[in-house]
């Protein structure tokens, strides 16, 4: 079998099988079944047992998201309230998510008829019960078996509810990796169900001694048996979502720049010192929702392109003028991204260093707001000396360096993902990152050299990632590009 043909999903699933099974997977159980118990005790008592199965459903989701919020961020093992993924804040976010779509298939069935499930009697009727009630409770276990996990990485990749249902997102996330969703469910169901066979005859055991011993084996069992449920399925979804980030999403045929010294943060690229200024300012053409209707606030500005080619061409011969005119525009209508973009690189190219930067920390959250990332990428490049005085934050530096890969400007987005990285070495979407520029310059012609000093970068700085297996294997091929560019 070719080794190109293993996905970096592939190589971990054993791991997470292996690492959730241990005590924290039973405390994560005795806390989620105390909960559950609880809230079917206190909807019995006010005699809404129905609503049961939405409880469920929600706290299902709660620590599902918080399990794949860990394995996101490449965490192998932990309890329920572990936070190394992030804050409940973010859990919330990300279990809303998959919650709106679970509700979605869930409220029709439950109308259809799941809701006279928790009446004894038709429990107790089986088969003879009615075809629409049968019907319903087919539906059920179907969906609450395939659904979650398509939901669950979904949920857990996207930034927001606009990217969790845009089409784009989910073809990104699941497109050519079928393989690996399989083994989502082949991991999950396959460690659950022998769990379960392993599980039954010693509650069988325990039986034969003491009624009393089978219950206490049998707490211990369902107890174990839940909470490796919720985490396996929750890190199986992040450990897949992890697969997906922090790639342009295609192999990128432009080389860039030869290496040049090594940079403050351990990056061989030449992006390091701050770029020329460019000779013009340029456009963007790109629409945004500013370009729209009325918002009850300052006008909208209606030819943003227009003013700034005004203004660039006014620029070659005064600078002062041009700016001026840009700063009348800015004032007179709604924040443009068009117009602050154009003010910063303006205004550093005409030596004002200060204003530049103001400029650009006025402009970075409106590019990011209105989706154009490619005006937010070419002011870091242009402020690349002053990027600390931009205070991007780590999300909004690897959309930028995303950004950067999409543009086929790698030696940039290597440097903005060490950006990441420099902040938190255990940022798995820009060791990622950092990891897909290598290995494109691995395959380019004259380039393996600089690949070998991405992956050596990533082995020394970050020697706790579950990745470092592939970097380890991305730099023995590197070096072996390397070595037969030299021989050729």
């Amino acid at each position: 079998m070719e080794h190109e043909q293993l996905t970096e999903f592939s190589g971990v699933i054993g791991r997470v099988v292996r690492e959730t099974i241990s005590w924290k997977t039973l405390f994560t159980g005795i806390a989620m079944g105390f909960i559950l118990a609880v809230t079917v005790v206190v909807l019995a008592l006010v005699k809404a047992p129905n609503v049961a199965i939405f409880a469920g459903q929600i706290l299902l989701a709660a620590a599902m998201a918080r399990f794949a919020l860990n394995g996101l961020f490449g965490e192998w093992d932990g309890t329920l309230f572990s936070s190394s993924g992030g804050s409940w804040g973010q859990v919330s976010a990300v279990a809303a998510r998959y919650l709106f779509l679970t509700f979605a298939w869930l409220v029709p069935v439950f109308f259809l008829g799941l809701n006279s499930m928790s009446d004894p009697q038709m429990m107790m009727m089986g088969p003879a019960m009615g075809g629409r009630v049968t019907m319903a409770l087919a539906a059920y276990m179907m969906l609450s078996t395939l659904s979650p996990p398509i939901i669950l990485i979904a949920a857990v990749s996207a930034t927001d509810f606009g990217d969790f249902l845009s089409v784009e997102h989910w073809r990104r996330l699941f497109s050519g990796r079928a393989s690996d969703l399989f083994m989502v469910y082949a991991a999950y169901t396959g460690a659950i169900g022998i769990g379960c066979l392993i599980a039954f005859p010693i509650l069988m055991a325990a039986g034969a001694v003491a009624w009393q011993l089978a219950v206490l084996v049998g707490a211990v069992l369902f107890a174990f048996l839940f909470g490796w449920m919720v985490s396996l399925l929750g890190r199986l979804c992040g450990f897949f979502a992890c697969g997906d980030q922090g790639f342009s999403g295609k192999r990128t045929e432009v080389p860039v720049r030869s290496a040049g010294p090594n940079s403050d943060h351990g990056v061989p690229a030449d992006a390091q010192a701050a770029p020329a200024a460019p000779a013009s300012i340029p456009v963007s053409t790109m629409t945004t929702p500013l370009d729209g209707g009325p918002t009850g606030g300052p006008p909208m500005l209606p030819d943003s392109a227009e003013k700034v080619q005004a203004a660039s061409k006014t620029f070659a011969t005064d600078p002062d003028g041009a700016i001026a005119a840009l700063e009348k525009v800015h004032e007179e209508y709604a924040p443009h991204p068009q117009i602050l973009h154009a003010l910063s690189l303006m205004c550093h190219q005409a030596g004002r260093k200060e204003q530049a930067v103001t400029w650009a920390k006025a402009a970075l959250p409106v590019c990011f707001d209105r989706g154009a990332l490619p005006l937010a990428a070419e002011i870091l490049k242009v402020l690349w000396k002053y990027r600390e005085a931009l205070d991007l934050t780590s999300e909004q530096t690897l959309k930028i360096a995303n950004s950067f890969a999409d543009s086929e400007e790698l030696a940039y987005a290597a440097n903005a993902y060490a950006l990441v990285l420099h902040a938190d070495r255990k940022n798995v979407r820009a060791i990622k990152g950092v990891m897909q520029v290598a290995k494109t310059l691995s395959g380019e012609v004259g380039r393996a050299a600089d690949a070998v000093k991405l992956y050596a970068y990533l082995e020394k700085s970050c020697p706790e990632t579950p990745l470092m297996e592939y970097i380890q294997e991305g730099l023995a091929q590197a070096r072996k590009n390397e070595a037969i560019a030299k021989a050729s």
